[in-house]
Parts: structure tokens; sequence; C-alpha cells
């Protein structure tokens, strides 16, 4: 059987903590979300637009943009597990 390996590719990831000012650096195009009126910076059971429709970014969950701009989030052990860090030069 012919086997495959997934080609090197540079991403942006960055881990979600639930603030806006994370949501701000990401950029994604947000669907829904909530948050608490004493603390305007935080934002629970956020909601995203990927290619394959809206999906949940859970605290801790990496949102990463793909080569083609989109976004996705993606589970923190399966991210750990699929990526490592790129060292700049």
């Amino acid at each position: 059987m012919p086997k495959f390996r997934k080609k090197p590719v540079i991403i942006d990831a960055w881990v979600w903590d639930e603030t806006r000012t994370t949501f701000d650096k990401i950029g994604c195009r947000m669907v829904s979300c909530s948050g608490h009126n004493d603390r305007p910076n935080e934002m629970t059971s956020l909601r995203i637009k990927t290619l394959e429709g809206t999906m949940s970014v859970n605290k801790g969950d990496y949102v990463i943009k793909g080569i083609k701009g989109e976004f996705y989030p993606i589970k923190k052990d399966i991210f750990l597990e699929t990526y490592e860090k790129v060292v700049d030069k």
C-alpha cells in the first residue's frame, strides 16, 4: 500500500485564553460569544466561522490560521502531536 507524509507547512497559531485581546490578535470571524458585564475583556463560548461551518472554541484550544487564510480550532493535545514550533532565524 502506498504511504504518504504530510508536507511541512508553517502556520500561525494562538492559544485561546478567553480574552478579547487574544481574539483581536487572531483576527478570525466571530459568529457569537458570551461574557460577563463586569469583565469586558472576557469572552466565553466563542464560535468562529471555518471552511466547514461554525465551530466552537474552548479555553485552552489552539486557533490556527491555515495556508489559505482560513481559521480552525484544534484541541491542545492534537495540536501538540501534529505541530512543532518553528524557530525564527
